[in-house]
């Protein structure tokens, strides 16, 4: 009968819907265990690197307590140590705060128009004495005023990001970090070029992942720590851009970002 029909047609809806429903909450269970599995290791990774800083602070302070007969310069060293690693462990909980800002929204930010020339020198100037401890040439290919719209602060950090990789990645002899800033209609494109030994092609979208090197922790870690690179991406993206790495032709790692010329 008709009506038999009708209630084996809903039928066989219906259990074409459950069968659906099965396989998204299956997905979904799969994505929460990644996602869950990739929180642990967001978090081993950052327990690993809160804790170096905290081990040298507490052996440093451990010296200081119980020796009394440490000669001056000695102790002045110690306690240089201890200034150091707190400061860096500082940044590393800032970083942290930083990221999670971003990722839940939370992170504000202020675009005006700047000069991006002069942004770059402001970011260059307190990175000087590296780049001359380590004798790398660094090279600003434009010099004229270029304006795009950002938060300064905000691509200050991205830029001090991407330049302290670079100088970590050069080699000991004759390194060379090139920064080129080109007008496009819409955007402005700013690459940041060093001559080291270039970035594992497999590797060039997940460095900008957080999770990046504690899915590497056996490999030499290429590219810097995972942290800062996910926040260049953020604040990029924040930005409206889009952040990317790709190995130029002498073989050195060359990392490339848009800013937007105009107010969005």
């Amino acid at each position: 009968s008709n009506e038999n029909i009708l209630i084996n047609k809903k039928l066989t809806e219906t259990s074409n819907e459950l069968k659906k429903i099965t396989t998204q909450l299956q997905e979904a269970n799969e994505n929460l265990i990644i996602k869950d599995k990739q929180k642990d290791e967001f978090l081993d990774t950052v327990t690993h690197e809160l804790r170096t800083p905290i081990t040298a602070i507490r052996a440093a302070s451990e010296i200081l307590f119980d020796d009394d007969d440490i000669p001056e310069g000695m102790r002045k060293q110690f306690l240089q140590n201890i200034i150091s690693e707190s400061d860096r462990l500082n940044r590393l909980i800032d970083k942290i705060l930083d990221l999670e800002k971003f990722e839940t929204g939370k992170q504000k930010i202020y675009p005006a128009k700047n000069n991006l020339i002069q942004t770059i020198d402001k970011t260059i100037e307190p990175l000087q004495q590296l780049i001359k401890n380590k004798h790398i040439t660094l090279y600003v290919e434009n010099n004229k005023n270029i304006y795009a719209f950002y938060d300064e602060d905000r691509i200050v950090q991205v830029i001090t990001n991407l330049i302290s990789n670079a100088i970590k990645f050069c080699p000991d002899f004759e390194g060379l970090i090139t920064i080129q800033i080109i007008e496009k209609d819409e955007y402005i494109l700013t690459s940041i070029q060093d001559n080291g030994k270039g970035i594992n092609p497999n590797d060039f979208e997940i460095i900008f992942d957080k999770f990046y090197q504690s899915n590497n922790q056996n490999i030499k870690k290429p590219v810097g720590s995972g942290l800062g690179l996910a926040i260049c991406k953020q604040i990029i993206e924040h930005h409206k851009g889009k952040i990317w790495a790709e190995n130029a032709v002498n073989g050195g790692a060359c990392f490339y970002f848009t800013l937007p010329k105009n107010e969005y």
